[in-house]
């Protein structure tokens, strides 16, 4: 991939983890801002799992929303003074050195969606009966990210094969030819 558009994936890469942090962050948000400014988030759902009485599944889900709401303390503030906000204490100290407000790593966000999916499931399996494969996306066959990597390296061979080419796509021909 940094072969062909190192930069373009870069920027995909950063898009798609920046959408992962902001997801988590408002998932975990208070269940209002004050009044009328209620949210959709996974603390309004225990709240009206209590509402509705089952005592041992809201204490249940309200375990893996502390769990989550640990795991998930670091996005929030990454969302809250870079991502979101531009905090200005950070922008400065990211101008001298990068790593002045770390982000969770990729198995901190998985950890976390796990988390997310496994309160989800008591939900459902409490009143659907059922549980839910959320972490299973159908796509179409030829459309995921495996099929631009193989798409890539299907490149790369055939052009390693027939050697260099212009900004045209012709053949470049050696020296003194």
């Amino acid at each position: 991939m940094n072969r062909f558009a190192g930069f373009a994936f870069f920027v995909v890469q950063q898009a798609l983890y920046n959408e992962a942090v902001l997801a988590l962050a408002r998932l975990t948000d208070p269940a209002a801002h004050g009044p009328g400014r209620e949210n959709l988030t996974l603390e309004r759902l225990a709240d009206a799992v209590e509402a509705d009485g089952p005592d041992a599944l809201a204490a249940h889900l309200r375990e893996h929303l502390a769990d989550l709401d640990a795991r998930c303390a670091g996005l929030r503030r990454l969302r809250n003074q870079r991502i979101a906000h531009s905090d200005l204490g950070v922008a400065r100290n990211l101008a001298v050195d990068n790593e002045a407000l770390p982000g969770p790593s990729r198995r901190e966000i998985e950890d976390a969606l796990a988390t997310v999916r496994r309160a989800m499931n008591l939900v459902s399996e409490h009143y659907d009966r059922v549980g839910i494969g959320f972490e299973h996306v159908m796509l179409p066959p030829g459309s995921d990210g495996d099929a631009v990597i193989e798409h890539l390296e299907d490149l790369a061979h055939r052009l390693d094969e027939e050697g260099p080419r212009d900004w045209r796509g012709r053949p470049m021909r050696p020296a003194g030819e």
